[in-house]
């Protein structure tokens, strides 16, 4: 291969890797996501995807006074399940293989939030 070639060959595929990561094609560990577009905010977190896969989570702030959050839950197909956990580690909500379905849900200070997702299709929002 002269070097014209290889340097062409390296070329196209260092766009491939880009192109799969701009566009959500991803692989961590044990979470696969595809077509996934994930929105975070300072009082919201969202995602849309084709596929999800694994767990992903996030830890928020919602403030020292009890406040009310929001999640929605849009399932197209597979399953999807939630977990939302306070500073000191209590669950503080727990549902499993969640259809397309909204919750209210009343925390305050710190909280973890956990999706667990096989082979989902759809998306969630949590906000407050």
């Amino acid at each position: 291969m002269d070097k014209k070639k290889a340097t062409t060959l390296i070329v196209v595929i260092m766009l491939f890797f880009f192109l799969a990561a701009k566009f959500g094609f991803t692989s961590y560990g044990s979470t696969r996501k595809v077509l996934f577009s994930e929105n975070k905010g300072v009082n919201s977190w969202s995602a849309d995807y084709h596929l999800l896969s694994g767990h992903i989570k996030r830890n928020m702030y919602v403030g020292n006074s009890i406040e009310q959050i929001i999640v929605d839950i849009k399932t197209i197909k597979g399953e999807i399940g939630l977990e939302i956990k306070d500073k000191d580690g209590d669950i503080i909500f727990l549902e499993n293989n969640i259809h397309t379905s909204t919750f209210e849900i009343e925390a305050k200070g710190w909280i973890t939030i956990r999706i667990d997702a096989r082979s989902h299709e759809g998306g969630f929002s949590v906000k407050w």
